[in-house]
């Protein structure tokens, strides 16, 4: 990731792992039906143009104890929560228990640049409900059986195409 990130143009690049439709996530009664679960780099809000508009994001504690803590977006903490405050609370993810930590959305500012599919996806195609983990936390839940991906967010549209091309020979 040191390559990628030292690379001219770039702001910010996370590692991540995702499952869509990924099963259910609970609070109490309510549930998720086919929630994204996406285990992060903290840079992944970043790169994704996300901030934090309620508690706070995974912190190097978090990561290094592998504590099972949350992010939810502001879709999730609806569904769950409906007028609630999901900050410390519990949610359930494959029959292990997560807290709660944070809530994020989208930068109002952000304008991502929609050239495939998979950006499109990223950004804008899949609107279900995401819950962000620590990427150390993923074998909790998972093996690491899902290929490994990489968002980039550069500094300005002119270094992205240049930005990806390397990213991509890395």
């Amino acid at each position: 990731m040191e390559q990628i990130r030292s690379l001219p143009g770039v702001r910010c690049a996370a590692r991540y792992l995702s499952r869509r439709n990924s099963g259910s996530v609970y609070y109490g009664t309510a549930s998720l039906e086919g929630c994204g679960v996406i285990g992060v780099e903290n840079d992944y809000f970043s790169a994704a143009g996300m901030q934090i508009i309620k508690g706070r994001l995974f912190g190097e504690h978090d990561i290094k104890t592998r504590s099972k803590v949350a992010v939810l977006d502001r879709s999730a903490a609806k569904s769950l929560f409906s007028s609630g405050d999901p900050i410390g609370k519990t949610i359930e993810i494959g029959k292990e228990v997560f807290l709660v930590v944070g809530v994020i959305d989208t930068e109002s500012s952000f304008r991502p640049s929609i050239e495939t599919m998979d950006d499109y996806y990223t950004y804008v195609g899949n609107t279900s409900a995401k819950v962000y983990i620590p990427l150390a936390d993923w074998p909790i839940l998972y093996r690491f059986d899902e290929p490994e991906s990489v968002i980039v967010r550069c500094m300005d549209t002119d270094s992205m195409t240049e930005v990806g091309k390397k990213t991509a020979e890395i």
